[in-house]
């Protein structure tokens, strides 16, 4: 018996260290597993002892007080409550109000996680987005806020401070490879209507706010509408889920990690696996792609704060290595200070390897290489052709034509809100903000933001993002535009040339080249247009820098053509000549678009239309088919209007202002949007049969339309304010003003049908 009992004493068991304690082995409770069933106490208080080592720190615990392990407490001692008939479980100290439990002699357990506390604060958080350079202990003012093994720098737990591991590896680049994937689970209607998937990443607090609802009356063919099953909404796998991915698996080998990602792990989001975050095989694509092929589609929106949403603007462009940047501007005001800010991101793309020379322009756009949609009476096929431009336009031309990934564009859009792409100024009283591009002589492509102001003053700055040596900004003072104030801006960016033109409130507008030499910068005045009885609203350069089409508040929409090697070669002949003035129906012109290759102009204004105008050429004589009474009418008077502008067509389909227009790279459509929240889709083709048919545009409507902030999950349903367009390839780029008064950066995808299938964008600033 006397060699069993010593055996008993030698043998370790879980025994409790608190004094005045008899508890021999730890027993998990039946409603508390952390909490001893025998005595009360917590498992922490609980140490691995034989019944010597457990009676003598008993018995020192008794004589010298038991220390309070917690991480910011003090206390020395345990001090009794005055209260005996509290359980021991519950009993707290009087000093420091913690349990009896947390003050013992530190334990197996409390030196492991001591020393795992001081590795942490010398070892980076493993989450990527996380610049924390080291655990932080919570300090007595954040100790209320935060848990005791939360950093007070990033509020990331001490398991996320270690060296990083092949698992924590392996554990991001599968939630960064399913962070903009789609889920491809098929779910039904009712589904997906109660997931609620926002995209807060993005900086938008109503993601599906901002989705297009189609104008089901405009579809050719309407079978998607009977689909029982549709993909998932979730746009993408939460990275909110990342933290907790990374203290749960940590420890374990990579075999077993990869095999529990794939089959266990679901999305915060959408609850579906990650595994289901993949890219679409070629069954589902095409299934999906003839379903949807007449649909947009949101890929991501980023909402900016800013005081005057109306004097946001943005620009796509081509860095000298031809990537593709996408930049925002918006006005803030910080601390009684207005500021300018500007955020740009880099966008992922595919640049064609192969060069080609183009062909002529007068080929590429011939009306008979095209195909024609025959509306109202039929016509008789005849060889016409649109306007050649001169021939140092028509001559071999490189393009830079790149492919937007809609993806990589999705995932790569909410790094704008990051303070690292972004660039503020301190520029007060502005009233227009424009993007340009300038060539400098190394080749470097900068970026560039003309801001004007209500003293009519006109600041030039380069925005170049993450530069480290920016040029100088260049100036225009009030006093060389006589004090007029700025209403509108343009740029004109070719090869080495930048050209500024400003629209003032006196009526005139100014053209200003910009040039950069010894890292000095500066705006020289080129040419000034004579005062009108209005003032101009919207500015736009032709793509091939021969035309300048000028927009007024009363309707009116003047053509000046340009001549810069009146500039460039210190010539005499004028910059700029006047051809002729057209109107629109009434109201102000709201914006204005170039066809990529033809003398055509779309204006959106305030009559709720798209009004086109069109320059004839003498090769279009022939090409003049109308009614029977055209060909009784005045020849020499319609010889006379050829080599001006002419009003031919306008597409009515918006029922409120319409106040953004662009074409396609392509040139084969136009899409216009409005205060209506409609988007439209108009054919160039049905534009070039109205001009057949001398204007006779009874028979055009749009070839689709969607309305963006009708959702019946978006709150409140409020009617988005489209005010700036533009689009790149397959990408609509559309700037919007919220409910709330802010402003958003919305992406989204044209619809496949209307693209050609080699349809590459070209994007030449």
């Amino acid at each position: 018996r006397g060699c069993s009992s010593d055996r008993d004493k030698m043998a370790a068991a879980i025994r409790c260290t608190l004094p005045n304690c008899q508890c021999e082995c730890f027993a998990p409770g039946k409603t508390q597993l952390r909490t001893c069933e025998t005595c009360k106490h917590g498992w922490v208080a609980h140490d691995l002892l034989t019944a010597a080592q457990a009676g003598k720190v008993r018995k020192q615990g008794a004589e010298k007080g038991t220390p309070c392990q917690n991480t910011q407490c003090k206390c020395a001692a345990f001090l009794h409550p005055s209260d005996s008939s509290i359980k021991s479980a519950s009993r707290q100290c009087r000093e420091c109000q913690h349990l009896e439990s947390d003050h013992r002699f530190a334990t197996r357990l409390d030196r492991q996680q001591a020393q795992e506390l001081a590795q942490a604060e010398n070892s980076l958080c493993v989450l990527p987005t996380c610049d924390c350079r080291g655990f932080l202990r919570p300090t007595s003012q954040s100790f209320a806020l935060l848990a005791p093994k939360q950093c007070a720098t990033c509020q990331h737990v001490v398991d996320l401070h270690r060296p990083c591991s092949a698992v924590d590896d392996l554990i991001v680049q599968r939630v960064a490879e399913a962070g903009h994937l789609r889920c491809q689970t098929k779910v039904s209607k009712d589904e997906a209507k109660k997931l609620q998937v926002l995209a807060e990443e993005g900086g938008c607090a109503n993601f599906r706010a901002f989705e297009p609802v189609t104008i089901r009356h405009l579809e050719e063919d309407d079978d998607d509408h009977d689909v029982e099953k549709q993909r998932c909404p979730c746009p993408g796998y939460g990275s909110s889920h990342l933290p907790k991915l990374l203290k749960q698996y940590h420890g374990f080998s990579v075999e077993i990690v990869d095999q529990v990602l794939k089959g266990r792990t679901r999305c915060p989001s959408c609850q579906h696996m990650l595994g289901d975050h993949r890219l679409q095989t070629d069954v589902e694509a095409a299934a999906e792609e003839q379903a949807t092929s007449g649909k947009c589609h949101l890929l991501r929106a980023v909402t900016f704060n800013t005081s005057k949403p109306d004097l946001s603007t943005f620009g796509c462009f081509l860095d000298g290595g031809n990537q593709g940047k996408v930049s925002i501007a918006t006005k803030v005001t910080n601390e009684d200070e207005q500021q300018v800010r500007v955020a740009s991101v880099s966008l992922p793309m595919v640049t064609s390897q192969q060069q080609t020379e183009n062909k002529l322009v007068g080929d590429q756009n011939s009306l008979k290489d095209e195909p024609k949609k025959k509306r109202g009476r039929k016509r008789k096929k005849e060889d016409t052709s649109m306007e050649m431009e001169t021939k140092a336009e028509t001559g071999p031309r490189p393009a830079v034509q790149v492919q937007w990934e809609e993806a990589g564009c999705a995932a790569a859009l909410p790094a704008l809100e990051h303070a690292d792409h972004q660039v503020c100024f301190t520029c007060s009283d502005v009233t227009c903000m424009a993007f340009g591009t300038h060539r400098t002589q190394d080749a470097r492509v900068i970026q560039l933001l003309a801001c004007g102001k209500k003293t009519g003053d006109i600041l030039v700055k380069d925005t170049t993002v993450q530069q480290e040596v920016r040029i100088p900004r260049a100036e225009v003072s009030a006093d060389q535009v006589g004090s007029s104030q700025v209403t509108r801006l343009a740029w004109l960016c070719q090869n080495n040339t930048s050209v500024l033109a400003s629209g003032h409130r006196s009526g005139r507008v100014y053209l200003w080249q910009y040039k950069v030499h010894n890292r000095a910068s500066s705006l020289a005045e080129i040419a000034v247009t004579e005062d009108t009885t209005s003032y101009p609203t919207s500015l736009k350069f032709s793509p091939t820098g021969k035309y300048l089409a000028v927009g007024f508040h009363d309707s009116k929409v003047c053509f000046y053509t340009l001549n810069l090697r009146a500039v460039t070669q210190a010539s005499s002949q004028p910059v700029t000549k006047l051809v002729c003035t057209c109107e629109i129906n009434y109201g102000a012109v709201r914006d204005m678009a170039w066809h990529p290759h033809k003398s055509m102009l779309a204006a959106a204004g305030e009559d709720d239309k798209i009004t086109m105008f069109y320059m004839r050429t003498p090769e279009d004589k022939g090409a003049d088919r109308g009614t029977i009474m055209h060909y009784f009418g005045n020849q020499q008077r319609k010889t006379q209007d050829f080599k001006v502008f002419q009003h031919v067509c306008a597409l009515k389909g918006h029922v409120a202002f319409a106040t953004a227009v662009a074409f396609h790279p392509s040139g084969r459509f136009l899409v216009s949007a409005g205060w209506d929240s409609q988007v439209l889709l108009w054919s160039t083709t049905d534009v070039e049969n109205a001009i057949e048919l001398n204007g006779d545009s009874s028979q055009i409507e749009p070839l689709c339309g969607f309305v963006i902030g009708r959702k019946k999950s978006a709150v409140g349903r409020k009617v988005r304010l489209p005010l700036k367009m533009d689009i790149v390839g397959p990408l609509m780029f559309l700037v919007l003003q919220t409910e709330t008064g802010d402003a958003a950066l919305a992406v989204y995808s044209l619809p496949k049908k209307h693209l050609t299938p080699n349809t590459l964008s070209q994007l030449c600033m």
